[in-house]
């Protein structure tokens, strides 16, 4: 018996560890674990990718079909959901947000964001302090650590890249509401506008 395909898709600097606490819970699907890094790589440079171009992409090299589910944590449910609107899948947004100003950043100045993720910045001392800080002593100071830890295994043009699709363009829907879950007291994306569990 084939077993439907569900598309995991971790957030900013993740990788599969974002979904160790749920994976046993979806033991009769077939789970495929997205890895942007090829992705990423396929645009030249950061005025070449958005959110739409990148989706259609992720589509073509996971084979991403309409009868495929997707669960996406944090930057990876902004993804699922430009995903959903080019082929229409189900979707479950984890802790994350279809408008871009919901993410909470140190400054809103896309340039300078997206010049210190290239430049190597977050891999620093001081840039893991920073990144820590919103997570200290709750429940994404662990997350947190992972991210941090992890960064150092994406190169600074990818990293920039996916600074540089956090600015996308904020993504509407004529479809339903997918499944949105998320905490109340998120310290890296703020609560949806839309109803969420």
């Amino acid at each position: 018996m084939i077993k439907q395909r569900i598309f995991l898709l971790p957030g900013f600097a993740e990788d599969a560890f974002i979904f160790d606490e749920i994976k046993n819970s979806l033991s009769d699907y077939e789970l495929v674990f997205v890895d942007y890094r090829k992705t990423l790589d396929f645009f030249s440079t950061i005025n070449d990718i958005d959110i739409w171009e990148f989706s259609k992409k992720l589509i073509e090299n996971y084979s991403i079909g309409k009868n495929d589910l997707l669960i996406g944590h944090s930057m990876g449910g902004y993804f699922s959901f430009a995903i959903r609107e080019l082929i229409h899948t189900e979707i479950c947004m984890i802790a994350s947000f279809n408008d871009q100003q919901k993410i909470f950043r140190i400054t809103q100045n896309k340039s300078l964001t997206v010049f210190v993720a290239k430049s190597g910045f977050l891999c620093t001392k001081l840039g893991q302090y920073i990144m820590k800080k919103p997570g200290k002593g709750t429940y994404l100071e662990k997350v947190n650590d992972a991210v941090i830890s992890n960064l150092k295994t994406f190169t600074n043009s990818q990293i920039g890249k996916m600074v540089t699709l956090s600015f996308g363009t904020k993504l509407k829907s004529e479809k339903e509401n997918p499944l949105r879950i998320h905490a109340k007291n998120d310290k890296v994306v703020r609560i949806p506008d839309e109803a969420f569990y």
